[in-house]
């Protein structure tokens, strides 16, 4: 679950991603939608750990362009499937897009996250299209040593108790897939001085892994739109929780968005979209507190694919619901 306007304190957030730390030993664990920053800006290659499971190259999937069909308010539109909403999306023609999720939860075994959606209908479309993806996943690798790197794990384990345990394999599959599409995928390096940090932040410590996580991912992006041989015409994608791309964030939230910075960096050439599982949706206070939930009826739109465009350049694709849900 995840929620993007809430007052509640950094203690009891639940939020739409959290960082995967890529340990000396594999992946250490899922900290609150928390990313560090790059120490050299030196954009790594997602690295798989032998636990994590390997998709097949994904195929692409013809798009028809499609002008979806009058839902209700907030511009919703209903597109016979999810890669022609996402191909509405596009007509914007970002240079960067900024992708958020709210990670599966257990208890769904039979229902596919909306990373793997992401990864197996709608990246394929991007072949061509797309150069880089930096993807949510924290590389520690023991250059901070691994008791640090351990201690920092830890700090999620109040937040992740209740999401699906394959998460973070999922995440690292998708950096396979992206690369087996010609799209490079990076993973967060944070400095040393930052995992500690967020070791001494005390209680505050969800909120600075939070700042961390958006921070870092601006930083990643923005060193692969300087690049010298980098194509404007061509597209960047970052990969997380929902709360980290948001155009519009409280001003609680503020420093937990790269949105509202990637937009000025880019000189309005960036998007955000959500990409939510309709399964995962719950009547709860953290659900109702999203702009588009009042206007979604899964008995009535479940089986089409649903675009919300709640505020310019902001964008909501409900899923489909999975064959066989009522």
């Amino acid at each position: 679950m995840f929620e993007k306007r809430s007052g509640q304190s950094s203690r009891t957030l639940k939020l739409g991603g959290c960082f995967w730390l890529l340990a000396a030993s594999g992946v250490a664990g899922c900290a609150v939608q928390a990313p560090p920053k790059a120490p050299s800006l030196r954009v790594v290659p997602v690295v798989a750990p032998p636990s994590a499971t390997r998709s097949p190259t994904p195929t692409p999937t013809p798009i028809v362009n499609e002008p979806g069909r009058a839902c209700g308010e907030l511009g919703c539109l209903a597109f016979a499937s999810a890669p022609a909403a996402f191909q509405r999306v596009l007509l914007e023609q970002p240079r960067v897009l900024g992708l958020g999720e709210a990670h599966a939860p257990k208890g769904f075994p039979g229902v596919r996250s909306s990373t793997r959606r992401f990864a197996e209908e709608l990246m394929p479309a991007l072949k061509g299209q797309a150069t880089d993806i930096v993807i949510e996943l924290l590389l520690g690798g023991g250059r901070c040593g691994q008791e640090r790197e351990s201690a920092v794990a830890a700090r999620q384990k109040p937040v992740t108790q209740h999401q699906a345990e394959n998460n973070q394999n999922e995440f690292v599959t998708l950096g396979h897939a992206a690369r087996a599409l010609g799209i490079q995928p990076h993973a967060l390096l944070p400095t040393c001085p930052e995992f500690q940090a967020v070791l001494d932040a005390g209680e505050t410590d969800i909120a600075r892994m939070l700042e961390l996580i958006a921070d870092t991912t601006l930083r990643t992006v923005d060193k692969l739109l300087s690049a010298p041989n980098a194509d404007s015409s061509k597209l960047i994608l970052a990969y997380g929780g929902a709360l980290h791309n948001d155009l519009s964030p409280s001003d609680a939230s503020r420093a937990w968005s790269y949105g509202p910075r990637l937009m000025q960096r880019t000189e309005g050439r960036y998007v955000a979209l959500d990409v939510i599982v309709p399964e995962f949706i719950k009547d709860t206070p953290a659900w109702r507190a999203l702009p588009w939930y009042a206007h979604y009826n899964a008995d009535r739109l479940g089986h089409d694919a649903i675009l919300f465009n709640p505020e310019p350049h902001s964008y909501v694709l409900v899923l489909p619901l999975s064959p066989g849900t009522p």
